[in-house]
């Protein structure tokens, strides 16, 4: 994301129970990373071609 100047925040769900918990509301209590959200899609895992469709790419 950082190739297409596209902003984003990076969060360690390791650092803090809230950040995990975060997370997990997210995802609808399936652990695992890397979660992205993007508008109102959450994108569990790596997919490159979903994460550049989401962000209109």
């Amino acid at each position: 994301m950082k190739e297409q100047g596209v902003p984003f925040t990076e969060k360690d769900v390791t650092a803090d129970d809230a950040t995990m918990q975060e997370m997990l509301k997210l995802t609808g209590g399936a652990p695992g990373t890397p979660v992205l959200h993007v508008g109102s899609q959450v994108l569990r895992g790596w997919d490159r071609e979903r994460l550049s469709s989401a962000l209109g790419l």
